[in-house]
């Protein structure tokens, strides 16, 4: 299962924030109106929606869907991030082979190569992809999760009349690095070197495949 962030919508945070658990914790039962993008910092999380059961570490991301039951299953010890967004900030779909999301993440980069980098045009053909689970290995991208979440954090604590705009915007860095993430991975790109070369790994393997096709 895959999901394509609606960047026509500015998206809306309605909560954001960071628990430690005891070790006796197990998530409650609930059924949520919004999306819920959960990010695993340490410790060990057994959490289901409907009847998936995910037993998640750190560095492991889930992003539950509106209106669908979810619940702890087993007691752990953990701490996580924890993201509340509007339902239409995503739209879910399905692609039964990886071919298939691979050839859409071609088509992205391609977009992106092909249009004018100073004109509106990329809000409209790039899109940022990321899918239900992600199991985040680098700890590059960890760091902006992380510090993307903490600066959120500290803007509600000290009370900062933008709070909401900041939640926006560092909701918007995490998605993106884990999207990034997610292309890099599906094309073998190991992220530790793509981040010394600002990405020069994943262009010379697309426009390879873009010369060839």
């Amino acid at each position: 299962m895959y999901y394509r962030f609606n960047s026509e919508y500015m998206p809306k945070v309605s909560t954001m924030g960071y628990v430690d658990t005891s070790p006796t914790w197990r998530h409650f039962e609930r059924t949520c109106n919004e999306f819920i993008l959960y990010i695993v910092a340490d410790g060990v999380m057994y959490i289901r929606q409907d009847d998936d059961c995910y037993e998640l570490h750190r560095g492991d991301a889930i992003l539950f869907d509106p209106e669908h039951p979810q619940s702890g299953y087993e007691e752990s010890k953990c701490s996580y991030y924890y993201i509340h967004v509007r339902p239409d900030t995503f739209t879910r779909f399905d692609c039964s082979e990886k071919q298939s999301i691979e050839h859409l993440l071609l088509d992205n980069r391609r977009n992106f190569i092909h249009t004018n980098p100073i004109s509106y045009e990329q809000y409209e053909t790039t899109n940022l992809y990321i899918p239900k689970v992600i199991n985040i290995r680098d700890s590059k991208t960890m760091r902006i999760i992380e510090k993307s979440m903490s600066e959120s954090i500290e803007a509600l604590e000290l009370g900062n009349e933008y709070y909401k705009l900041i939640c926006t915007t560092k909701f918007l860095e995490i998605i993106t690095a884990m999207s990034n993430y997610f292309t890099d991975k599906l094309f073998s790109v190991d992220t530790e070197i793509n981040s010394l070369r600002q990405g020069n790994h994943i262009t010379e393997a697309v426009m390879e495949y873009l010369r060839a096709n």
